[in-house]
Formats: structure tokens, C-alpha cells, sequence
């Protein structure tokens, strides 16, 4: 190989067509966007292009196309070894909607979002304290929604921070604040976003696919119309230890000819969250634990999500979308309705409103996730909801969680470091 046709500072490669560098650690490139694949049996990738990189040589037909690789060094904590990894840099990211122009996008780290039941006191304030940029988001929030929403958060002392129509947007809001200071500080971007329930919306805005204040505005009356659809009729319960089939046949027995009551929550094997009509939901804890649940329990939850009984709330939040400009994700967002990918504007609005109305199929979403490579994430949000799920349905993805200065710092560190 000619000395020109190799350019090096630092740790940065450039790959020319029908040849690659790369320094001699590096065993694989992860080129998602143009269909590589890696074969672990032979320790060689092979590129959509057909192109065989091995050793740091390259065989191709046709020419591999002229691109950008940058090798960073990661600590992955597999038997005690270091690997390295093969970061693709994104020349195409957005700045609107929040995404960093010009990020390093990791295909193997995701960012999760966590929805209600996820929210604390105090959630995310260390960060805002920490970066007048982050402080301004939760100002531009509470313009927006006509209160103190840093002071609700601060001192929940009347404990409307648990209320869905105040727990929606502060949720929103402190997940975009956690992502705001990743990308001040140099994080890498994730190849992959999802979101439980209402986080799917915090993955919206990081995705690039809907402005923060829009975001905003759009669960606040997400929340509104979802607590009108509750009162004393709606009522949801927690059954772990079954199968999901068994689950759902105790809710068709629980009914008795007349839905009533149904899987809301798919939320990792043996975790399943029913919700409906009080008396129908009642029946089903009573029957699961007469099937051998570990435990069935009724919630402190009064708005029946992500079933039926969600249709007014769906059918208002479908007309609210109709003024709202949505644009296609800039990377992979996962649905919970139907835990695939959502690739363009028009498939977010639908998803969007199918939502309020289906279960949210977080298993599986998450064991497509892993199937497409992923092995990193991080918890955007308060808590350690997520990552409880995750080790359940797959461990070998690793979920680091905090909200804190400190722990984001050591976040993102073990994610690839600051760029």
C-alpha cells in the first residue's frame, strides 16, 4: 500500500475505495448503514459491497465507495479482554430537534426512555445546575405548558409531580435534559432510540423526528386527555410469574364475553401488566393468583393505557398530530406498538396514535433490538426501570443508568468517551 493511500492522525483512518487501514487490534468494522456483516467463526466482516476486509486488507468487486471510519478504542468487559470497535461518523445528523451535527453514531449503543412511574423529585436538576443549556430547557418547558415545571420537579410537596397530566411532561422534559447534556459534553450518538409508553416521545425528539416544544405541547394534552379517559372505572395490575398466553386467557376469561379488560404492559418474560374496568381487573388478580403468580397486584394507576378504553384519547391526539410537523427519524426509532422500526413522518403519526390503544410490546422490542446488534444503552431518565427490564429479556445488553452529573460523566465515558 502506497503511503498515499493512507492518511492517519491519531486515531482517525480514512478508507479509499478497494482499500481499507486499519491499525492491526482492529479485528471489524461495524458498518451498519450499508449492510455489513461480521463473521465470528472466520474473524472477517464482509461489506454489502461484497468487499472482504481481513487483516487490515481489503478485497472488493465493485470498489467499496469513498467513506469516513473512525476507530475508537472501547472497553468492552467480555471475559476480562479489550476489543475494539469500528464507530461509523455520521456526516448527515440534523442539528434541528436537538441532534448534534456531525456526532459519532455507535451501532451497537441505543438510548432507552422511561414513561410514567419512572419520575422522582429532583429528577435531572444536578444536570440543569450543572449547564445553563440544560436549564434552559426546562425554562422553554414551562413557558410553553404556563407553570414552574423546575419547581414542581424540585419540591413535589402537593405530589402532582404523580399525576398524569403533570407526570407526562416533566418525564419528557428531564429524559431531553439528560440527552442535552450527553451531547454537550461530546457523547456519542446511538444508531437506535426507543421509548416505554411515554418515552417513546422523548426518543422522538432525539431522533430528530419532532421539535422539543412541540414534544412538550403534545404530551401535556397526551396526559390531559388520558386522565379524563380514567376515573373510578380505569384501573391497571402487575401479574408476574406467568407466561403472557396465560395472562392473556385470564383476561378473556376475567370479561366474560365483554372486553373489559386486557395486556397493556408486554414488559420483559413473566412481567405482565393488565389494565381495563376496576371490577374486570380485580378478576384477573384474583384468578392469576389462583394460577400460581408470584404476585398480583392491583396499581395506583387510574387511567386504563394502551387499551381500548383509550380511544377518545387516541382519537383527540390524532387531531392534535394534524398540525404538528413530524420529519422522518435520523436514526432507527423502535415503536412499542409494533416493535419494529418506524422509518418515516407519516408511520410516526400512525404509531403514535396506535399506542394509546395497543400494548406496549417492550420484550419483544428489545429482542429485536439485541438481533440487530445492539449491546450498549443507556437510561435516559430517572431510575432504573429499563435496565431491570432489559437483564430479564436479554443481558447481553449492558444498561447504564443515573441522572446525575457524576454518573452521566461515568456514563458516557464507558459508552466511547467524549468526542
Amino acid at each position: 500500500m502506497s503511503p498515499a493511500s493512507r492518511r492517519s492522525t491519531g486515531r482517525c483512518w480514512r478508507v479509499i475505495p478497494d482499500r481499507i487501514a486499519t491499525p492491526p487490534s482492529v479485528d471489524r468494522l461495524l458498518d451498519g448503514d450499508r449492510g455489513a456483516r461480521f463473521d465470528s467463526r472466520s474473524n472477517r466482516k464482509t461489506s454489502a459491497h461484497g468487499c472482504l476486509f481481513d487483516g487490515g486488507r481489503t478485497r472488493s468487486s465493485p470498489p467499496l465507495p469513498q467513506t469516513d471510519v473512525c476507530v475508537r478504542k472501547l472497553r468492552f468487559c467480555a471475559a476480562h479482554r479489550r476489543r475494539d470497535a469500528g464507530i461509523l461518523r455520521s456526516r448527515h445528523s440534523r442539528g434541528d430537534g436537538g441532534v448534534a451535527q456531525g456526532g459519532i453514531v455507535q451501532h451497537h449503543l441505543a438510548w432507552l426512555f422511561p414513561g410514567q412511574g419512572s419520575q422522582t423529585a429532583g429528577m435531572a436538576r444536578e444536570l440543569a445546575d450543572d449547564a445553563p443549556e440544560v436549564a434552559r430547557l426546562f425554562a422553554q418547558a414551562s413557558d410553553l405548558l404556563g407553570y414552574d415545571l423546575a419547581a414542581l420537579i424540585a419540591d413535589d410537596g402537593d405530589g402532582r409531580l404523580h399525576r398524569t397530566e403533570y407526570t407526562q411532561p416533566a418525564l419528557l422534559v428531564a429524559s431531553c435534559a439528560m440527552v442535552r447534556w450527553w451531547r454537550l459534553h461530546g457523547g456519542p450518538e446511538p444508531a437506535h432510540v426507543a421509548g416505554h409508553s411515554l418515552g417513546e416521545y422523548s426518543a422522538l425528539v432525539a431522533a430528530g423526528a419532532i421539535e422539543f416544544a412541540d414534544a412538550v405541547r403534545l404530551v401535556a394534552l397526551r396526559g390531559r386527555a388520558m386522565a379524563r379517559c380514567g376515573g373510578e372505572e380505569g384501573c391497571m395490575a402487575a401479574i408476574l410469574g406467568l407466561e403472557d398466553a396465560q395472562v392473556e386467557r385470564l383476561c378473556i376469561q376475567a370479561s366474560d364475553g365483554n372486553p373489559a379488560v386486557w395486556p397493556a404492559n408486554l414488559n420483559c418474560p413473566g412481567q405482565v401488566v393488565v389494565a381495563g374496568r376496576a371490577a374486570a381487573v380485580a378478576r384477573v388478580v384474583e384468578q392469576a393468583r389462583a394460577a400460581g403468580a408470584r404476585r398480583a397486584v392491583v396499581l395506583k394507576v387510574s387511567a386504563p393505557s394502551h387499551t381500548p378504553l383509550m380511544a377518545d384519547a387516541a382519537a383527540e391526539l390524532a387531531e392534535a398530530l394534524e398540525s404538528i410537523p413530524l420529519r422522518d427519524p435520523d436514526r432507527t426509532l423502535w415503536s412499542n406498538a409494533t416493535a419494529g422500526p418506524v422509518a418515516d413522518a407519516p408511520a410516526v403519526r400512525r404509531a403514535l396514535v396506535a399506542q394509546l390503544t395497543s400494548p406496549v410490546r417492550w420484550s419483544a422490542l428489545v429482542s429485536a433490538m439485541a438481533g440487530r446488534g445492539v449491546r450498549q444503552a443507556v437510561e435516559m431518565g430517572p431510575g432504573k426501570v429499563l435496565m431491570g427490564l432489559v437483564r430479564r429479556i436479554d443481558r447481553r445488553i449492558e444498561v447504564m443508568t443515573g441522572d446525575t452529573v457524576g454518573a452521566m460523566g461515568a456514563n458516557l465515558d464507558k459508552a466511547g468517551g467524549r468526542q
